[in-house]
């Protein structure tokens, strides 16, 4: 059996098959020579049995490319080669001190070369490479460990986990990804998670929100705001803006800042108000309606409101629906419901009873669903909740997607399994009959 190669400094002078200099990414590991380390991977490997071949095996791979090509694409400093003693003379000439020389290139590139006296006879430089990305992108190790945990503390925010729930998360990522550095690396505990969450990435979200708001091509919002006393025995102020985003191609009601209050009264909460959007640089010019609850406190916010807005230039007169825009919209939502030719509420909700419990229905119909080509073979419909009639969306959408493979089921299908059982329950009748229009 023949000898393990080591690792040969020799190397590091030479390019691998991408023409990228072995030096810029790869290392040598102090206590294991039979080792090469990637540094834009941050990957130890072996190189005991190929050698160099190991090395530049590593560099043809898709992982290390992607890894070189964002390194590449980040600002930072990279030694050059020393530059000529005239060079050095002729600098050290204007300042006996330190100075710096900064030569821009075509290809928006800077390099910048420090002398420390004019007896030094040589000189460092470094080559300050300009982004080409418009995005940040993590090269070293620290920056992917906080990439990491700020996905983690995302996750939590975004499934409503408690903070708790991550005080032995980084030792679960340590077991569970002993060979990730990174994971080796994470620090999450309870309260970082939410310092990371209200002191980093709140503000920023935030700001991502008015500038959206700011740039809509609809230029008018509305303000939703509502008081509440909270466990700590404090009068909290909670503002929303409601909104047409045009990154989402929605309209948009988001959380934006809340305010705490000894005393709720019509003027306090409209300086509050008045101070939110100044701070904001929400223009009152833009601002809809006012949608609030309690109208013994409201409608004096209102006619307090209208009276300043009515001393600036270019001002409209707010739109007024009441103070409360919640409660006509749902009754004339529920309006609109009740002038169907159908009980509507009645329907989805025997629809959604008829699949819950039966195992030999939903077999059935995830075979109609496959006949159909549908999807997502085996989603069956959601549970309607009258009193919440927003939450009907995502249950028409439902209905309306497998409308065929419903129709089918219910006129075509079920006969052929239940003949006798299902002719006199009432729900199987309006089932079919909904599905049969």
């Amino acid at each position: 059996m023949g000898r393990d190669t080591k690792f040969s400094d020799s190397w590091l002078s030479k390019q691998d098959p991408n023409r990228d200099l072995i030096s810029d990414w790869c290392e040598k590991v102090a206590n294991d020579p039979f080792s090469a380390r990637c540094i834009a991977c941050l990957k130890t490997f072996s190189v005991a049995s190929m050698g160099f071949l190991q090395i530049e095996s590593h560099a043809k791979g898709s992982k290390h490319q992607m890894a070189i090509k964002q390194r590449k694409g980040q600002t930072f400093f990279r030694k050059m080669p020393n530059l000529d003693s005239d060079l050095v003379e002729d600098s050290a000439a204007s300042s006996t001190t330190a100075s710096a020389t900064v030569t821009n290139t075509a290809s928006a590139s800077r390099t910048i070369s420090s002398t420390t006296s004019s007896s030094t006879s040589t000189a460092s430089a470094l080559q300050l490479v300009v982004p080409e990305a418009t995005h940040w992108i993590p090269v070293g190790l620290n920056d992917k460990v906080t990439k990491a945990e700020t996905l983690f503390a995302l996750k939590l925010a975004a499934s409503n986990y408690s903070f708790s729930s991550y005080d032995t998360m980084p030792e679960i990522c340590k077991l569970a990804f002993a060979d990730s550095e990174i994971a080796q690396h994470m620090t999450l505990s309870a309260t970082k998670v939410a310092y990371t969450i209200v002191h980093g990435l709140a503000p920023h979200l935030k700001t991502e929100f008015l500038k959206d708001i700011r740039k809509a091509t609809v230029p008018y919002f509305t303000v939703y705001f509502d008081e509440t006393t909270t466990k700590q025995v404090k009068k909290r102020l909670d503002i929303h803006v409601g909104y047409w985003s045009d990154v989402h191609d929605r309209v948009v009601t988001v959380y934006l800042q809340s305010a705490f209050l000894g005393h709720a009264t019509a003027n306090i909460v409209k300086t509050e108000i008045l101070k939110f959007l100044d701070e904001s640089g929400l223009p009152h010019s833009s601002v809809l309606h006012f949608s609030m609850d309690g109208p013994a406190v409201n409608l004096s916010f209102l006619k307090l409101i209208n009276e300043q807005f009515a001393k600036e230039d270019d001002v409209l007169p707010l739109v007024f629906i009441g103070t409360c825009s919640l409660h006509p919209v749902h009754t004339a939502v529920r309006k609109g419901v009740e002038s169907l030719p159908f009980d509507f509420d009645v329907f989805v909700n025997d629809l959604f009873v008829w699949f819950k419990l039966s195992s030999a229905r939903r077999f059935d119909y995830a075979d109609v669903q496959r006949d159909e080509l549908i999807e997502d073979v085996g989603q069956f419909f959601l549970r309607p909740v009258a009193s919440r009639w927003l939450s009907m969306e995502p249950v028409c959408r439902r209905i309306i997607d497998q409308y065929a493979a419903l129709k089918k089921y219910f006129l075509s299908e079920l006969p052929k399994h239940e003949k006798t059982m299902i002719s006199s329950t009432k729900s199987h009748t309006i089932c079919k009959g909904q599905s049969g229009i």
